[in-house]
């Protein structure tokens, strides 16, 4: 409710109880919970302010890590940042439902799609060529899906 100081401690814990009960897929979900009001709370911290709660705060830290556990493969990608410093930004490169994309330009530009949205989502600027090694591709194929992508 409005005036909780630490509210995602409610699903954190929840998502403990649910978890030790075996229930996983309500554990996840809880988690998911923690961990998105836990970035509300952040949301208006200076960059180095959130990293440090979130590397120094016992139940921070929990909550990133198990919201990890249960989210696919993420890299970690030092980067510009929008406010002119360096941040650390997570991206999802593959998800599971990326194959259901047959074309591979198609599934290329899907993915590229992602990890602009999720740069921006952190505060990062990504450079091409921190795009083109997240993809495992070279830098004038990220040029041109960069320009196709601008084209649409």
């Amino acid at each position: 409710k409005p005036g909780v100081e630490q509210p995602y401690l409610v699903p954190y814990w929840h998502a403990k109880v649910l978890d030790a009960l075996g229930k996983e897929a309500e554990s996840v979900e809880a988690i998911k919970e923690a961990y998105r009001l836990l970035k509300d709370v952040l949301k208006g911290f200076s960059p180095e302010l959130r990293q440090q709660s979130l590397e120094n705060v016992a139940e921070h830290r929990e909550i990133v890590q198990m919201w990890q556990g249960n989210q696919p493969q993420r890299l970690r990608v030092n980067m510009p940042g929008i406010k002119g410093d360096t941040v650390d930004v997570y991206w999802t490169v593959e998800l599971p439902d990326d194959e259901k994309i047959q074309k591979k330009v198609a599934r290329r530009r899907h993915q590229l799609r992602r990890l602009l949205r999720e740069a921006e989502e952190q505060g990062g600027l990504p450079t091409h060529q921190h795009l083109a090694d997240a993809l495992k591709v070279g830098l004038r194929t990220i040029e041109r899906d960069i320009a196709a992508l601008s084209r649409k």
